[in-house]
């Protein structure tokens, strides 16, 4: 089996992220908002979880919110280059990430990864790995920055490396189309799959604020290719000028979009509803409409 290639910078990623955590409020409060956002897709759900792993960057009201939905159970978080923590102690044992999970199969019933799985070189192998984890009839519940998200910065750049330096470099991470989600959780032998957005549509004074509340958010790109790669003067410039020119409102304030694919699979158990066999309909289509056939 082949390796992946190298995509992004995980070192990197880890010092960024290591930095918003003891400095950026920005960053808490978007965490709020996203674990906000997680506990409103779990109060649907009646099943009652009791072994709960959150992977990825979290805030403290996101486990508040477990521990009001689900009191008796047993919380555990992970976080790529962090200690495990079981929700009493530190576990000391280094965490490699998504891709590659350091717990048994069947571990829990419920697994939550957030703000990870748009910046792994490996989206299937991590799905794999977490789906492995889970128990049958267990959750998968991801959310991360898809599709859409800051289609305006990556344009606007694009077209100003193009304008002066003769070429473009890929200054934005690609993101996962909400469409393509669905299949890759099917990939990964999970049922009842889901795959849907929250869309978000924000404005900046100024293009460069976005981008300093990116870095605040530890999420400006991390790609291999273009870590090393600095923006010249003269490019930013031309950048400023497109977005000020073609990407502000009527106010003059620079717009962004910012799209939240939320993915939810099960894995496969008994109980779990199966589609009808084709064929074995006991009504037609057209009786529901009054009609009869010939």
């Amino acid at each position: 089996m082949s390796t992946p290639p190298l995509l992004f910078d995980r070192r990197l990623r880890r010092l960024r992220a290591s930095s918003a955590r003891g400095q950026s409020s920005l960053r808490r409060e978007v965490l709020d908002d996203i674990g906000d956002r997680l506990l409103g897709r779990l109060e649907g759900v009646k099943r009652r979880f009791e072994r709960i792993l959150v992977a990825g960057s979290s805030a403290s009201s996101l486990f508040d919110g477990l521990r009001r939905l689900y009191p008796d159970a047993v919380l555990f978080h992970m976080q790529e280059g962090n200690t495990l923590w079981d929700g009493q102690g530190s576990i000391a044992k280094l965490c490699a990430g998504v891709t590659h999970v350091p717990f048994a199969a069947s571990a829990f019933d419920l697994v939550l990864c957030v703000m990870e799985h748009h910046a792994v070189d490996d989206l299937p192998g991590s799905l794999a790995q977490l789906t492995r984890i889970l128990q049958p009839d267990g959750l998968l519940l991801s959310v991360f920055p898809g599709g859409e998200t800051l289609w305006q910065l990556r344009y606007a750049m694009l077209q100003a490396e193009i304008a002066q330096g003769g070429g473009a470099a890929p200054r934005v991470m690609p993101f996962v189309d909400v469409r393509d989600a669905g299949a890759l959780l099917q990939r990964a032998g999970l049922a009842l799959p889901v795959a849907d957005i929250d869309r978000i549509e924000l404005t900046y004074a100024h293009p460069l604020a976005l981008v300093a509340e990116l870095r605040a958010l530890s999420e400006t790109s991390c790609l291999m290719e273009t870590v090393h790669r600095p923006v010249v003067r003269s490019v930013l410039e031309h950048f400023m000028r497109i977005y000020s020119t073609e990407l502000c409102d009527d106010r003059g304030r620079a717009k962004v979009t910012i799209e939240l694919v939320f993915m939810t699979g099960w894995v496969p158990h008994e109980s779990q509803p199966a589609p009808l066999r084709p064929g074995s309909a006991k009504l037609h289509f057209l009786d529901g409409l009054g009609k009869t056939t010939s």
